[in-house]
């Protein structure tokens, strides 16, 4: 709880953030952004403060430049606030200005482990075509938390842009025991086991994604009718 005198602002953001059309939500969010502007005058150095100011600045109000300045204050009052990093990062990524991103997260990594911003590392090198620094943060994001089937999932895209499809296999398969309800994994596997002439892991996966009712199961039941013959 917190010791602010005029109200409590500790609302958690997330309860409203995947409902941006709302203009309830849009109301709550603008309400909350008042108080922690009020409560910045009485806690000038909290770093979660200055985050979720910057959090709404950038979802609600789309003011990138007032974003930015809040994420800067939230890392400079706090080194180990990693949030605020990866907030920052993601708007260079959304400018388009990766090299910056990935500056930003490097200084992160090195202040505390996150697997999120390792994560998000991985995203950005892979980004840049720097394919063994995507693998190195990747497997760092997975050292620190294995159950993490979206960065398994990357780092099978990213083998696969290496050419190793034997990695890519393993990550993908790896990724779909944790996210068996995810598609693209079942097409990833489908495909890359048609490449690699298997047949029959081919057929086996082609049929999961008839089965799900897949908008292009004819093409599939097509393929696996030519992989029969």
């Amino acid at each position: 709880k917190l010791n602010f005198p005029i109200t409590n602002t500790d609302i958690i953001l997330h309860h409203y953030e995947y409902e941006k059309g709302d203009d309830y939500v849009n109301k709550k969010q603008l309400h909350y952004l008042d108080l922690c502007l009020e409560k910045e005058k009485i806690q000038p150095e909290n770093a979660k403060n200055f985050n979720d100011i910057g959090t709404i600045y950038r979802n609600y109000k789309q003011d990138t430049k007032k974003a930015e300045e809040y994420f800067k204050k939230s890392i400079k009052s706090d080194s180990n606030f990693i949030k605020a990093y990866n907030n920052l990062a993601e708007i260079h990524v959304s400018q388009n200005n990766l090299k910056q991103a990935a500056k930003i997260l490097e200084k992160a990594s090195k202040q505390k482990q996150s697997a999120q911003t390792f994560s998000n590392l991985g995203m950005i090198y892979a980004k840049l075509e720097d394919f063994d620094k995507a693998i190195e943060a990747y497997r760092k994001a997975l050292k620190i938390d294995p159950q993490r089937p979206r960065a398994l999932s990357n780092l099978g895209v990213v083998y696969l842009k290496k050419g190793d499809e034997e990695s890519a296999v393993r990550a993908f398969k790896h990724a779909l025991n944790m996210d068996k309800k995810n598609i693209s994994l079942y097409l990833q596997l489908a495909a890359l086991y048609d490449k690699r002439k298997d047949k029959e892991n081919a057929i086996k996966f082609y049929t999961y994604l008839i089965k799900m009712k897949h908008p292009q199961k004819d093409i599939f039941e097509k393929r696996i009718a030519v992989l029969n013959k």
